[in-house]
């Protein structure tokens, strides 16, 4: 298996252009796959037009005391034909019911990185797609270099669908005062806070984290530290030099991978959020 991409999906049904979007996403997947083998894994977080996933014959995953229901094999072609979700790259759909609505994309995307085929993974929400005609292919062989990529994709409502998403979460948060959903959308709107700085002052950001390494290195738990003393070098004098985003940011992934993970199956991640 060369990619398994995992999207973060959910339609309220009552906003047509989600469905636009997701389907726009899964059709640049298929225009991209060439001789590729790519499985696509759904994590639906509670798509209200596709409760009938829940049933007496779907399969169930327990992760953290939660029931996550998927579909795969023939049950899930029959009902990719039902939905018209014509796309034979799509091998499994998780689906957990919104009980309370609460966000469960953490623990749906914890799930597709359990069941994923591939130690190459992509993760995509269900309104982004590829900013040219050749990313997969790129990111694959990025992924023969670096062992985190990010990048290639493209928000196809220029941040608006995201912000709406936003905004629409954090009323149902303050009309249910659920404290669980709002430690999940804080969470959340880091991550975009973070990918809108990597996108605009992705050079400076970069240089901070250096500086911060360079102030705080004798802190840091490195696990060869006299190599990291020797980038970390090299990467300070590239700096003064007007470098671009992607040379200045190969310095510091080669640096955060001389930190100790919690994960160490060396699974290849990227995050396309």
């Amino acid at each position: 298996m060369d990619l398994s991409i995992i999207i973060a999906h959910y339609d309220p049904g009552n906003h047509p252009n989600c469905l636009l979007s997701f389907h726009k996403t899964l059709s640049s997947i298929l225009e991209q796959k060439k001789n590729l083998n790519i499985e696509i894994i759904v994590c639906d977080d509670g798509s209200i037009n596709n409760i009938d996933i829940m049933n007496d014959k779907t399969s169930i995953i327990k992760k953290s005391n939660k029931s996550v229901y998927y579909l795969n094999n023939e049950d899930l072609n029959k009902w990719k034909l039902k939905k018209s979700f014509n796309y034979p790259d799509i091998t499994t759909w998780l689906y957990y019911p919104k009980t309370n609505q609460s966000m469960c994309k953490a623990l749906l995307g914890n799930v597709g990185i359990e069941i994923a085929q591939s130690d190459n993974l992509l993760f995509l929400d269900d309104d982004n797609y590829f900013i040219t005609n050749n990313s997969i292919d790129n990111i694959i062989k990025l992924l023969t270099q670096y062992q985190l990529v990010i990048g290639q994709i493209k928000d196809s409502n220029n941040h608006k669908g995201q912000l709406d998403r936003f905004k629409s979460q954090m009323t149902i948060v303050n009309e249910n005062q659920d404290v669980q959903a709002a430690k999940e959308l804080r969470l959340q709107m880091g991550y975009y806070f973070n990918d809108l700085l990597e996108a605009q002052h992705g050079v400076e950001i970069y240089i901070a984290v250096l500086v911060n390494f360079r102030d705080d290195f004798d802190s840091q738990p490195w696990t060869d530290r006299s190599k990291a003393r020797s980038i970390l070098d090299e990467a300070l004098k590239v700096a003064v030099s007007n470098p671009s985003k992607d040379q200045i940011k190969n310095y510091c992934a080669q640096l955060w991978r001389l930190l100790p993970r919690a994960d160490k199956s060396g699974r290849k991640d990227i995050l396309g959020r």
